[in-house]
């Protein structure tokens, strides 16, 4: 398991040849089977001191990938940072910075005697997933990332001008982001971080020095002693919201004590009961957000349990719709017209929360960005600020007088809602969303909003999908599984460098979408409707779809017809997506 990385060694270890030292870890897991955890140096004596080199197996594997180049030799691995640099800096380096990778001792006790002097002892690496994403980045043009990563390994310059160098340095960019975010000099437990100023000093010897290797190499738009031109003021008033968000997001939370931790809970062993204690449950505001069908309602489901209440956003949805107003209703008996508060879902589930503080406590939104929320959450919007035990940190002022009212008959009248007439989110009720920003009617949702939230990527995953066969009228192939098809599908889109929330998720159609009768509906009116007006509606449509087809009319026709409809071109990578499902298959099957 990886440990957290205190951010105050930032201020006193930093690594030099940050590039060096990451470079080298992505080739180590590259041209080792990626792994989660690998031991990749071991120990020698010379003169006495006892120093590290990289294991034979991982100079083969080296060897074996970028041999290829012509200016590749075994003595790029002298005087390498992965050997020569304390564990402490490699820390802050590979996982402070970068995040991708956790650099320990394969030998615990050797860690004073490495501190004190100018031995070095054997190491492993333990890789996050961030590691994945830069694999991904550079996989499609490896052979000349490797020239590009030569230069790096040698520590020549010469690498400033290679032509990968700009979008290589866009992408340290992101990574790093976040720790531009520096120790802050005051001792302050829980203030480890201030945002990042034009007035930083990133060539001082402060908390921000660590910083400088990035913007010397690397970081190219932060560095005021480059000669690429600074960013302007509002491109890096915009870098700082991203950060916020960034921030946000990913909510990074470093160890401060981990004795306290440990030792806080050592008593507690009262039997688990279903209900969780008020004390424990700490609320929390979520958004789901991911391709079409990716599951995300599904996802949510899961979390939620049974104390729930679910509403759906729409470009019509207003304010009242959402807390609550006053509605007129006829009597059936007198025919008389009177007039009571409609609580909306909001009011609902926080009463509901409220009542019960013993119990955890979920509003479901989905398709939060189909409504225009900074008006429909209106003065609520404050109470998505929440402390550290979870609930509102800013209460707000109930000013309408029939919420008051519908309120008090609810909650007990010595309840501080109802003595101190404030609104606030209790910390048992957590808010979790779901939008897909593909869609057509959305609204963008402002940085302020965004950053009062936890946002989490739901990525396309066809291991658990809809099954059933699509009819495609080709003479070699009349049928395809849903799941190849939809694979094959997003393969082309990413080749046309189509977002990646437009493509196809496992749930784009459902089981019952595929059964007979139903399924060339679905296929025609919902898949290829989606493609042609969406997906592709700026792209070449010829890369999936028949040059001679002009319009979603004839194509809806000519299928109808049972004629083809995909190009030579998708149906090529279609039958090779079939015949590897199919040996997969085949062999899942003898296993």
């Amino acid at each position: 398991m990886i440990e957290s990385v205190s951010p105050r060694l930032g201020i006193k270890s930093s690594l030099p040849d940050h590039l060096q030292a990451f470079v080298t870890a992505y080739l180590i897991w590259k041209t080792n089977a990626k792994p989660v955890v690998i031991e990749y140096s071991e120990e020698y004596i010379d003169a006495g001191i006892t120093k590290i080199k990289f294991k034979d197996s991982i100079v083969s594997a080296f060897t074996h990938l970028m041999s290829r180049n012509s200016s590749y030799s075994t003595d790029l691995f002298d005087n390498n940072q992965l050997l020569t640099a304390q564990t402490e800096h490699l820390q802050v380096g590979l996982l402070n910075c970068y995040k991708t990778a956790y650099v320990t001792l394969m030998n615990s006790s050797s860690s004073s005697a490495e501190r004190s002097g100018k031995n070095r002892y054997g190491k492993k690496l333990e890789y996050t997933s961030f590691i994945d994403l830069f694999d991904c980045f550079v996989e499609h043009n490896l052979d000349e990332y490797i020239d590009f990563f030569i230069l790096i390994l040698r520590k020549d310059d010469a690498f400033l001008a290679h032509s990968l160098f700009k979008p290589f340095s866009g992408f340290i960019s992101f990574l790093v982001e976040q720790t531009q975010y520096k120790l802050e000099d005051g001792t302050v437990e829980d203030r480890l971080y201030k945002k990042i100023e034009r007035s930083i000093d990133f060539f001082g010897n402060g908390p921000s020095r660590i910083l400088k290797p990035f913007t010397t190499k690397g970081l190219y738009d932060l560095s005021p002693k480059l000669p690429i031109p600074p960013l302007s003021p509002e491109e890096f008033n915009n870098k700082k919201d991203r950060i916020d968000n960034l921030f946000n997001i990913l909510r990074v939370q470093y160890e401060q004590n981990k004795t306290e931790t440990e030792t806080e809970t050592e008593t507690e062993t009262e039997t688990e009961t279903e209900t969780e204690s008020s004390s424990s449950i700490k609320g929390y505001n979520k958004i789901v957000y991911g391709a079409p069908g990716a599951g995300k309602s599904a996802s949510v489901s899961e979390i939620v349990g049974e104390n729930y209440i679910r509403t759906v956003f729409h470009p019509e949805t207003q304010y009242s719709d959402f807390i609550g107003c006053l509605k007129p209703h006829k009597d059936s008996s007198s025919g008389n017209i009177t007039y009571s508060f409609r609580k909306g879902p909001f009011i609902q589930i926080l009463e509901k929360a409220l009542l019960h503080p013993d119990t955890h406590y979920f509003l479901v939104i989905e398709e939060l960005n189909r409504a225009n929320t900074a008006a429909v959450f209106g003065e609520i919007f404050q109470l998505l600020d929440r402390d550290d035990e979870g609930k509102s940190e800013y209460p707000i002022l109930i000013q309408d007088e029939d919420l008051y009212d519908a309120l008090k008959e609810t909650l007990d009248s010595e309840h501080d809602f109802i003595v101190k007439r404030q609104l606030i989110i209790p910390s048992n009720l957590s808010i979790i969303a779901t939008m897909n920003s593909s869609d057509q009617a959305v609204f963008p949702l402002d940085t302020a909003f965004k950053r009062r939230w936890i946002f989490e990527y739901l990525p396309i995953d066809f291991t658990n999908c809809a099954t059933g066969e699509v009819p495609i009228h080709h003479a070699d192939l009349p049928h395809v599984e849903w799941k190849t098809l939809a694979q094959t599908i997003n393969t082309v889109l990413v080749q046309l460098k189509v977002v990646e929330d437009k493509l196809i998720g496992p749930w784009f159609i459902k089981d019952s979408d595929l059964v007979e009768g139903q399924a060339e509906q679905t296929f025609i009116g919902k898949i290829c409707s989606y493609l042609w007006d969406d997906a592709l509606k700026y792209k070449n449509k010829d890369e999936i779809f028949r040059s001679d087809i002009h319009g979603y009319g004839e194509l809806y026709q000519r299928y109808s017809d049972q004629k083809p409809i995909f190009s030579d071109k998708f149906m090529e990578i279609l039958q090779t997506t079939q015949d590897v499902d199919t040996d997969t298959s085949d062999k899942t099957e003898a296993e």
